[in-house]
């Protein structure tokens, strides 16, 4: 695949979602008060290790004219949706809720077996 595009600017385009991801997740921790510490840094990261590969390089050059919004709401709503899986998997297989509330003092949810 030949392309005549810079390699900065392909990289521009293949971060700049996963660059917003975080970055909107970033200021709504600090929105609603929270401190930025270890397991949102954790979480930060592997939202942006995910969404780079779940959602696809922004085309600057294609027209908004020509895609049915239909489309694009259901491309934007089904990546989210990967990507919400992805990290429900991942928190699940980890038990990290337990863990975290371990951390600070709380009893974990026993289950009966």
């Amino acid at each position: 695949m030949v392309t005549s595009e810079l390699p900065a600017v392909t990289l521009a385009k293949s971060l700049l979602n996963p660059a917003t991801t975080v970055a909107t997740f970033v200021i709504c921790t600090f929105a609603y008060g929270e401190s930025f510490s270890g397991e949102y840094l954790v979480l930060a990261i592997l939202v942006f290790l995910i969404s780079a590969q779940v959602f696809d390089d922004v085309d600057v050059f294609r027209s908004w004219r020509d895609m049915l919004p239909t489309k694009a709401e259901r491309n934007i709503l089904l990546d989210w949706l990967i990507v919400v899986t992805i990290l429900l998997f991942l928190g699940f297989a980890t038990n990290i809720a337990s863990a975290a509330g371990s951390a600070e003092g709380a009893e974990p949810d026993q289950t009966l077996v």
